[in-house]
């Protein structure tokens, strides 16, 4: 949870009393490659901090995936 205090910090500027309120929310979570967070039609109950790899956001229409 380093990278997660130390990006929180660069953006927002929060005090370490702050900081420690924030971390104690955030839960460690892995996906495999082709897992995904969130499906279509679920309602994402979730904020996440990605700490390695990339992450895809995209929309399905009748045609293709789009990517966002």
């Amino acid at each position: 949870m380093i990278e997660l205090q130390q990006c929180t910090q660069s953006y927002f500027g929060m005090n370490h009393e702050d900081m420690d309120k924030v971390v104690v929310l955030f839960q460690g979570q892995g996906l495999l490659k082709g897992e995904y967070f969130v499906k279509v039609g679920q309602f994402c109950k979730k904020l996440s901090f990605v700490q390695s790899g990339l992450t895809r956001a995209f929309a399905q229409t009748e045609v293709r995936e789009v990517t966002q």
